[in-house]
């Protein structure tokens, strides 16, 4: 079984994003802080930071109200893939997202009057 919940903050903007066959991809970063009491030496709370990807309707649905900040909890799956840059191999772990809810109010960008 492959099944993730996680509820944390969004640490970009959603980057929005067509593949060649014309598929939609959003992806972002997600900030989850740890349930566990851990703290660094500075006294502050640890978290992990997930990169989390979005395809077709719900990426183009999605998108343009993920902002930094916004928490958000993500229903999906891990994804894992290898490829080679540079001769070097390398290994991508991120969250494919079925499901995504906002679980706070978005906050107003008020625009600046000039006078």
């Amino acid at each position: 079984m492959n099944h993730v919940v996680l509820v944390g903050r969004a640490t970009a903007d959603s980057q929005l994003r067509y593949s060649q066959s014309g598929k939609a991809v959003a992806s972002f970063g997600l900030a989850v802080s740890r349930w566990h009491p851990a703290r660094t030496a500075e006294g502050r709370s640890q978290a992990d930071f997930v990169d989390v990807v979005i395809f077709d309707r719900l990426a183009e649905a999605v998108s343009p109200h993920l902002s930094r900040g916004r928490l958000v909890g993500i229903d999906g799956r891990i994804s894992t893939r290898n490829y080679v840059r540079d001769g070097t191999k390398r290994k991508v772990v991120e969250v494919i997202a079925d499901s995504v809810r906002f679980l706070d109010k978005p906050v107003r960008r008020e625009e600046k009057v000039e006078g």
